[in-house]
C-alpha cells in the first residue's frame, strides 16, 4: 500500500516521541542499608559498623550521609552514585562517658541532592553495658554524739565493674584512714572515715571517683550533737598577711571557750621558727582571750608560707589555717658603667659605683673592697633611692700584673657583689723617653769647641722632670743638666767638646744618660775622634767633620792623600781661647760695623799673599816626604765601619779634597776677624 507524505511525516513524529519520553521521565530513588541490626559497647569505647548505600534512581546523584545520634562518626559523609551502583562505608559508634546503661535507637539517613525533603532510613539497636560501676554504702547514715567528740564510720566500696580500678574518696567533714583505695572487679574494700561532732547538726557527704572511668559513688551521714560540755574555738586569725623577709610576722589569735565549762587549752603551731607568748590559756565558758603568734622569715623562702594554729584541752580541739605571703622587700644592688680599666704603674684610677636600694624599705649598708680605698663604706637608703661612691686603686711602679678588685655590699637582710679589673699597661708606653742626636760622631782635626745636638723627648703619658749626665773626658760638658716636659714635648740638651791642647790623638766615647723622675733612664752613645794636623786617622763611618757636613767616609787607604798641615800648639791654645769668648761675647762681636769688616777683609787678603810667599816650593817637598815617612812607619787608627759604604766614602772623600782647603782657608778668616775685633 502506498503511503503519501503527510503519513510519513506523522509516523515519524510519533516514532520521535517514543524515543524522548524515556529521558524526560527520568526516576531518582535509593535505598540505605546498615551492616547490623543490634550492637554493643562500654562507654567511651568505639564499636565499628558498616552501611550500604544504592542509587536506585535511573540519574547521578550525591548523598549526605548523618545521624540522630552524636555517638556516631561517619567515615565518608559525602557519597556520589551512578545509576545502579552503590558504596559501603564505616561508621563508629562511641557512647559518651555518661552514658547510662541500657538500649538506645540509632538511626542513619541519607539526603539526595535531587531532592532534599527525600530521607533513606536504616535503624539499629544498641545496648550500653555497665563496663564500670561502684556501690557505696556506710554501716550507718547517723551519728548522734556531743560536740567536741570524734564518731568512726566504716565506707564499705563494691567495685561492681569488669576490671580493677583505683577510687580516690573525699568527705566534706572528717578525715579518711586511707583516701586512695584500689579494688579488684566483683571486690569490696572497707574505708575508715573519722568525724569530728562540731555543730548541733550537720549532713556529711562522702564521695568516690575513680582515677580512669567514670566509676563513682557517693553516700551521706547525718550527724547529730545536742551539744557540748567541752568546746574550743579559734574566733580570730588572719586568713593571710604580707611580710618581708627577714621581717617577724605577729599573728594574732582569739580563742574562745564555747563549751559550758572551764577548761584549759594548750596552743600549737605547725610553723618553723614560730612562738606563742602564751602558749597555755585557762578559759572560763564563753570566755575570749587572745595571745600572739610571731613567726620568723629569715629562713623562709620567698612566696607563700600556708600554716595552722591548733588549741586544744583533754577535751577539745579546734584547727584554723592561715597564709603568709613572704615577699622580697630588702634587695640592692651595686650598678657601674664599666667594670675593666687599665692604669700605667704608679698612678691611680678608680670607679664610679651606685649603690641602688632596689627594695621596698629603707636599709642600711655595708661596703667592702678586696682591694683599694672607698670614699664611703656605709650608707642608709630610702626605698627606690641610690647614691654613688668612688673605689680608687692605687698601684706602685714596680706592679706588673693584672688586678681584680671584689666589690661586696652587705645589710643584715641581703647582699650582693660585683668584680672590677683593673689592667697594668706597659711601663715603657706610660713613661717613655726618646734620645736623638744630630750626629752620633764627630772628626776632628783642630784643638776647638764642637757641638752634639741631642734631642729629648716625652713619649709618656705624664709630664715628667729629667736629669741630663755625661760620662766622657774631661773636656766635656753637657748644657742644660735638668729640664722638665710634658707628654708628647720635646727639648734639645747640648754636648760641648772642646779638646785640650794636650788631648792626645784618638778615639773618644762619650756616653751621656738621660734619667726621669718617672724611674725611666736612657743612654746615648757618642764618638769624638781627634787628629792632629801632621796626621789624619782614618776613620769609617757616619761623622761630621769641621764644616758641620755629616757624611759617610771610609779614608783608611787615603791618609797619603791628604793634605798635611803644619803643627802649631800656640796656635791650638790660642783657637781654644777665641772659641770660648766666643761664646761669651758673641752676641756684642756680630754688632760690628760695616767699616770693619772691609778693614777685616783687606788684612785677610794681606795675610793669605804673606802665607802663600812664605811657604816655599822646597818646603812642601820636605813636608810630604816626612809626612809618607811618618805614614809607613805608625799604623793608622781604624774605625769600624760596613763594607758597603767603603766605595761610597772614597767617591766622596776624593771630592771633599778641594773642600777641606776651603775650609781651612775659612777658618783662618774666622781667626783672623775675632783676633781683629778684640
Amino acid at each position: 500500500m502506498k503511503m503519501n507524505k503527510y503519513a510519513f511525516f506523522a509516523l515519524s513524529i510519533m516514532i520521535m516521541l517514543a524515543m524522548v519520553q524515556p529521558v524526560l521521565g527520568a526516576e531518582y530513588d535509593a535505598n540505605l542499608e546498615l551492616s547490623a541490626q543490634t550492637a554493643a559497647s562500654c562507654p567511651v569505647e568505639d564499636t565499628m559498623i558498616t552501611a550500604t548505600i544504592k542509587n536506585l534512581g535511573t540519574d547521578t546523584d550525591r548523598y549526605t550521609i548523618s545521624s540522630d545520634s552524636n555517638w556516631i562518626t561517619i567515615g565518608n559523609d559525602i557519597i556520589t552514585l551512578e545509576a545502579g551502583r552503590s558504596k559501603t562505608f564505616a561508621l563508629w559508634i562511641k557512647p559518651a562517658i555518661n552514658a547510662e546503661q541500657g538500649q538506645y535507637t540509632i538511626t542513619l539517613t541519607a539526603t539526595p541532592d535531587s531532592d532534599k525533603d527525600q530521607k533513606y532510613e536504616d535503624s539499629m539497636d544498641f545496648i550500653v553495658m555497665k563496663c564500670h560501676g561502684l556501690e557505696m554504702t556506710a554501716n550507718t547514715d547517723k551519728i548522734d554524739a556531743c560536740i567536741g567528740e570524734t564518731e568512726t564510720v566504716d565506707i564499705i566500696l563494691s567495685n561492681t565493674g569488669k576490671t580493677e580500678e583505683t577510687f580516690i574518696l573525699t568527705s566534706t567533714t572528717g578525715t579518711f584512714s586511707t583516701d586512695r583505695m584500689t579494688i579488684a572487679s566483683d571486690t569490696e574494700k572497707t574505708a575508715t572515715l573519722s568525724i569530728p561532732v562540731a555543730k548541733n547538726k550537720e549532713i556529711v557527704t562522702i564521695n568516690a571517683q575513680s582515677t580512669t572511668s567514670y566509676a563513682t559513688g557517693t553516700t551521706e551521714i547525718e550527724v547529730v550533737s545536742e551539744g557540748a560540755c567541752y568546746s574550743i574555738a579559734v574566733l580570730n586569725i588572719p586568713p593571710q598577711i604580707t611580710v618581708c623577709k627577714g621581717d617577724t610576722a605577729k599573728i594574732v589569735v582569739t580563742a574562745k571557750n564555747t563549751g559550758y565549762k572551764t577548761d584549759t587549752f594548750t596552743l600549737s603551731t605547725d610553723a618553723e621558727n614560730a612562738y606563742f607568748n602564751n602558749e597555755e590559756l585557762e578559759l572560763k565558758s564563753k570566755e575570749v582571750k587572745e595571745t600572739y603568734l610571731e613567726i620568723s622569715t629569715d629562713e623562709s623562702e620567698i612566696g607563700d608560707l600556708d600554716y595552722s594554729i591548733t588549741i586544744d584541752s583533754e577535751n577539745a580541739k579546734d584547727t584554723a589555717y592561715g597564709t603568709i605571703t613572704i615577699e622580697t622587700c630588702y634587695t640592692a644592688e651595686l650598678i657601674a658603667d664599666k667594670t675593666e680599666t687599665s692604669v700605667c704603674p704608679g698612678a691611680s684610677t678608680g670607679f664610679e659605683v651606685e649603690i641602688k636600694n632596689t627594695g621596698k624599705k629603707e636599709d642600711t649598708y655595708t661596703i667592702a673592697a678586696s682591694k683599694g680605698s672607698l670614699s664611703e663604706t656605709e650608707i642608709t637608703l630610702d626605698a627606690g633611692t641610690g647614691e654613688t661612691i668612688l673605689l680608687v686603686i692605687e698601684t706602685e711602679k714596680t706592679d706588673t700584673e693584672d688586678t681584680n678588685i671584689l666589690l661586696t655590699l652587705n645589710s643584715e637582710r641581703t647582699e650582693d657583689n660585683k668584680e672590677f679589673i683593673v689592667s697594668m699597661r706597659e711601663f715603657d708606653d706610660c713613661y717613655g723617653l726618646s734620645v736623638t742626636s744630630d750626629s752620633d760622631s764627630i772628626f776632628a782635626e783642630d784643638l776647638k769647641g764642637y757641638l752634639y745636638t741631642l734631642t729629648i723627648k716625652n713619649d709618656g703619658e705624664f709630664e715628667a722632670g729629667y736629669t741630663a749626665s755625661i760620662d766622657g773626658p774631661k773636656w766635656t760638658t753637657i748644657n742644660p743638666d735638668t729640664m722638665s716636659l710634658t707628654p708628647g714635648d720635646s727639648t734639645e740638651v747640648y754636648v760641648y767638646a772642646s779638646p785640650e791642647y794636650d788631648t792626645a790623638e784618638g778615639t773618644y766615647s762619650i756616653t751621656v744618660s738621660i734619667e726621669s723622675d718617672q724611674g725611666t733612664m736612657i743612654e746615648k752613645e757618642l764618638t769624638f775622634a781627634f787628629k792632629s794636623e801632621e796626621t789624619v786617622a782614618p776613620i769609617t763611618g757616619q761623622i761630621t767633620i769641621a764644616d758641620d757636613t755629616t757624611e759617610e767616609i771610609d779614608d783608611k787607604d787615603t791618609d797619603k792623600e791628604d793634605k798635611k798641615f803644619p803643627t802649631n800648639i800656640v796656635t791650638a791654645i790660642i783657637v781654644g781661647i777665641i772659641i770660648i769668648l766666643l761664646i761669651i761675647f758673641g752676641p756684642e762681636l756680630l754688632k760690628e760695623d760695616d767699616e770693619d769688616k772691609k778693614e777685616d777683609k783687606k788684612e785677610e787678603k794681606k795675610a793669605d799673599k804673606t802665607e802663600k810667599k812664605s811657604v816655599a816650593p822646597t818646603k812642601k817637598a820636605e813636608i810630604k816626604k816626612e809626612d809618607k815617612k811618618k805614614a809607613e812607619t805608625k799604623p793608622a787608627k781604624k774605625i769600624e765601619t760596613k763594607k758597603d759604604t767603603k766605595k761610597k766614602a772614597e767617591v766622596k772623600k776624593a771630592k771633599a779634597k778641594p773642600k777641606k782647603k776651603a775650609v781651612r782657608e775659612e777658618r783662618k778668616e774666622d781667626i783672623k776677624q775675632i783676633l781683629d775685633n778684640i
